[in-house]
């Protein structure tokens, strides 16, 4: 609780009386019924109806201080504030509290004392109470218009005070502000208004954070499986070149070692055996048998080419003997037959049952040397043969 302004403390004192044996000595007051005053504050005096005011340089013993009936302690603070309420109805069943604040500054206190001002507000509150105007100001409004009541109560305050100004003896005042104060059941309404803006506010945060993360968390759900379809995507790509290169380095090196193959066999089928049994792809049962296909397969060639060397010679022995080259030329006509049909068609050789033997019509037969049959190739054949020739010749 505050202290009153100005006067602070205010009590009686009781008579003071005689000290020593048979009250010889002077009287004296003790230090315990003096109230304790503060750097700002002194004592007044009241003695005999009048009032003498403590300079602080006096002793428990001097007169006023003996003979005083009473003491004030005042407070010299300059510009004190002082503050007055002031309820004022409403056009609700409550009321407007118009706050009044003043400065205060006390300039004689033995004249505050005597003139009994004890505490400004009241004698500033009984001013203020006389301007009936003031009680009127919010008889118009709702307790939610307290704004429009702070413009007019200061206005009308601040109207009063300066045409009709406050003067108390002793002490200067002076008007400082004019406020109203929110009415409790407003600030009530309006602070649990306030908390329910803020939960809807805080609601509507949480779920639009909730909505953001929602999408961020689905975009990012989106983008990470658009990478790893990229990823996918790439990967495959990646695994068709790679195959498509090795499909293409694969058929490079099958036409390299195709190419160091044919340098090194050739055309010769014996080779290309030998290689493959040697890279392990042909047995030698496979070996054998390639080797003996082809044995048989150059003897073939060259009974081939032997019947027709045989046959070229024999072609030129019979242009020779037709165009008569054998009469006027000494050529060895035995040498040139047995040339013409080898030794087997002449018989002086051992029989070949695989040569081949050359008919009338240029054709290839096999020699039995068994059969019975004439040979066309004998000699007394060629001889008939050689003879119709030179016939046809001379004819």
């Amino acid at each position: 609780m505050s202290k009153p302004y100005p006067v602070v403390v205010q009590r009686p004192l009781a008579q003071t009386r005689k000290r020593g044996p048979l009250g010889l000595l002077p009287r004296k007051r003790e230090a315990h019924e003096l109230p304790t005053v503060s750097a700002h504050e002194v004592m007044v005096y009241r003695v005999d109806g009048k009032y003498h005011l403590d300079t602080g340089q006096g002793r428990l013993s001097d007169q006023p201080v003996v003979e005083a009936s009473h003491v004030s302690v005042v407070d010299l603070r300059r510009n004190t504030p002082v503050t007055v309420l002031l309820p004022i109805p409403s056009a609700e069943a409550s009321e407007f509290t118009v706050e009044v604040t003043f400065v205060c500054t006390v300039t004689d206190p033995v004249e505050i004392v005597a003139e009994g001002l004890t505490d400004a507000g009241l004698a500033l509150r009984a001013h203020l109470r006389k301007h009936r105007q003031i009680f009127e100001l919010g008889l118009d409004h709702r307790l939610k218009d307290v704004n429009t009541v702070r413009r007019n109560a200061s206005a009308q305050v601040f109207a009063y005070i300066t045409e009709r100004p406050l003067r108390l003896d002793g002490m200067t005042v002076e008007l400082e502000s004019v406020q109203v104060r929110t009415p409790e059941v407003l600030s009530d309404f309006e602070e649990q208004r306030r908390t329910q803006e803020f939960d809807h506010a805080l609601a509507f945060e949480r779920q639009r954070q909730s909505h953001t993360l929602g999408s961020q968390r689905q975009q990012y759900e989106q983008d990470l499986d658009e990478r790893e379809r990229d990823h996918r995507h790439g990967a495959s790509t990646a695994d068709q070149t790679n195959e498509l290169l090795l499909e293409q380095e694969r058929r490079e090196f099958a036409l390299r070692a195709a190419r160091l193959t044919k340098e090194q066999v050739g055309d010769s089928p014996t080779e290309a055996a030998h290689l493959a049994h040697a890279a392990g792809s042909l047995d030698p049962l496979e070996l054998m048998r390639v080797l003996q296909q082809e044995e048989g397969n150059q003897r073939a060639a060259r009974r081939l080419r032997e019947a027709r060397d045989a046959e070229v010679r024999r072609e030129l022995l019979i242009n020779l003997i037709k165009e008569g080259h054998t009469a006027h030329t000494n050529i060895d006509v035995g040498s040139l037959i047995q040339e013409a049909v080898g030794a087997q068609a002449l018989g002086t050789g051992p029989a070949d049952p695989e040569a081949p033997a050359i008919g009338p019509a240029a054709r290839r037969t096999t020699v039995d040397p068994n059969e019975d049959e004439p040979d066309e190739f004998a000699p007394e054949s060629l001889d008939e043969s050689i003879k119709g020739l030179r016939e046809e010749d001379d004819y």
